[in-house]
């Protein structure tokens, strides 16, 4: 294929669907339930792992208090 200079690389048709494509994502991205879902995904795994490392840590203390002195 030979390209004239100033010549697209991709049909005026192709350009449009592609525009219109990102502009759907930013609009998707940029959209308020969308932020706040994202924002209670993230808050809900932080107190699941929250929860993890307190489980680990009162394992440990009960380890520590079972603990016995054999004297």
């Amino acid at each position: 294929m030979d390209m004239e200079a100033g010549a697209p690389a991709l049909p005026a048709a192709r350009w449009e669907g592609l525009n219109f494509l990102h502009a759907k994502f930013c609009e998707q991205q940029n959209n308020p339930s969308n932020k706040k879902r994202e924002k209670k995904k993230k808050k809900k795994k932080n107190e699941a792992e929250r929860g993890k490392r307190k489980a680990q840590q009162s394992e440990v203390k009960k380890v520590k208090t079972n603990q016995t002195c054999d004297i």
